[in-house]
């Protein structure tokens, strides 16, 4: 990592009401957490929270954007789940840890550290015949049409890097953009 890394887990594992599933996910969660914090000597550091009802840790939790999930069907007992990394002035969080995700929390952990360490967004470029940028919407005129949004990996693309279009005809590609998507 080029800076300084805080990875907050925010995990409410006071509560009688835990199912047990859902802590041994967070002790996988937990050790998945620490292998980051000894893997990346002294970069990224790791910090647990247990965030009781109206506590500091809820309040930084809900400040961060977690979300409590109900234990009950019938609005039992709110616990936290989830992740928050902090570099400097920038955040970005995993509101809720779905155990559903499991096989890809690897892979949001590390998207997630990526987002808040690096300092700029690379460019990227975008050429297809095809409307993989979405199309705009056109209100006005004989036949009015609902616009359509970029496609999924498009959007994707977008939480990380800067997209751009670039059109069929240049002839050189710009010099600030790092790599070129060409979909056909």
């Amino acid at each position: 990592l080029e800076r300084d890394v805080t990875l907050k887990f925010y995990y409410s594992r006071s509560g009688d009401g835990t199912p047990i599933p859902i802590k041994q996910y967070a002790q996988r969660i937990q050790d998945l957490l620490r292998e980051y914090e000894s893997a990346d000597g002294g970069k990224l550091a790791l910090d647990i929270f247990d965030p009781k009802p109206d506590s500091d840790e809820e309040e930084w939790a809900q400040k961060y954007g977690l979300t409590p999930q109900s234990l009950g069907m019938f609005g039992g007992p709110s616990f936290y789940f989830g992740i928050v990394a902090v570099s400097g002035a920038n955040e970005a969080a995993i509101p809720f840890l779905d155990p559903g995700a499991e096989p890809r929390l690897e892979y949001l952990v590390t998207r997630l550290v990526h987002e808040v360490s690096r300092t700029d967004k690379p460019k990227i470029g975008v050429m297809s015949s095809l409307p993989i940028m979405g199309t705009p919407a056109m209100p006005y005129g004989p036949q009015p049409q609902q616009g359509a949004p970029p496609w999924i990996f498009v959007r994707e693309l977008e939480n990380m890097y800067d997209v751009v279009e670039v059109k069929s005809t240049v002839e050189t590609i710009p010099e600030e953009i790092s790599a070129l998507f060409v979909v056909h």
